[in-house]
């Protein structure tokens, strides 16, 4: 091993830094006040959502002739509500309904099936979220997102072939409230930067 090669220790490094603070200190309030910057800079996003329930036809037939046909709705003979709200859920995720929104002046946004803990069956219920710089466009969305659902819901069960009268129609269960502010997570890119600049500021 070279001799004259000597290993530099975290504390060779703190006596550089003190020995030259003339250069490191204003370093580093340069790098504190764009740390400082970068955290205030990112802006609020607001976030809100609704609920939308699927509910079955409020009329049945109790009695037929011999022979007649019962007009029922076959997609809850093999999946029920649940069923009939996960393809609601996928209708609303396909891009002609986004594009219809948008059309609308709304923004994107996430649908999903209810969450439930497990072990409860699944709820009928779809639910959808927005999250936007414009609180208005949160709530305009959220509109054209529950209109779209009725549009979507009634098309799916035309391709099922279901009679009209058999039909499960979409009702708001939860309404769309006032979007509330939320800050992005910022932390670890404030970290980052911070890391980086006093990285520089030692060399």
């Amino acid at each position: 091993m070279d001799k004259g090669i000597r290993k530099v220790d975290l504390f060779d490094v703190s006596r550089s830094c003190l020995r030259r603070w003339y250069v490191f200190l204003p370093l580093l309030i340069i790098v504190a006040w764009f740390t400082h910057s970068a955290y205030t800079s990112v802006k609020p996003v607001y976030y809100s959502n609704a609920v939308i329930g699927i509910s079955p036809p409020s009329s049945r037939v109790d009695q037929v002739s011999d022979g007649a046909a019962v007009p029922r709705n076959g997609l809850l003979d093999i999946g029920g509500a649940p069923l009939i709200a996960n393809l609601t859920t996928l209708g609303l995720q396909q891009q002609a309904a986004m594009e219809r929104v948008f059309e609308g002046g709304g923004v994107d946004y996430g649908a999903k099936m209810f969450p439930v803990a497990p072990g409860p069956p699944q709820l009928p219920q779809v639910m959808v979220e927005v999250t936007n710089a414009d609180p208005a466009a949160v709530t305009k969305t959220l509109e054209l997102v529950i209109a779209e659902a009725d549009v979507t819901l009634k098309a799916l069960q035309q391709q099922a072939m279901v009679p009209e009268g058999q039909m499960m129609t979409a009702f708001v269960v939860s309404a769309p409230g006032v979007p509330g502010a939320v800050r992005p997570t910022r932390t670890r890119s404030t970290v980052a930067i911070f890391v980086a600049g006093l990285g520089l500021s030692v060399v």
